[in-house]
């Protein structure tokens, strides 16, 4: 089976998803503003 690699969650509210995930998974978020992106 092969990993997965790459997927997206759509947020309309950018900055309580951020919080919500990084508190419940315990995710180091990081933000590229220049592609209006998180990565985990």
């Amino acid at each position: 089976m092969n990993p997965i690699v790459h997927f997206e969650l759509p947020a309309k509210d950018k900055e309580r998803s951020k919080k919500f995930y990084s508190e419940v998974f315990g995710w180091k978020l990081e933000d590229y503003p220049e592609m209006n992106y998180t990565m985990v």
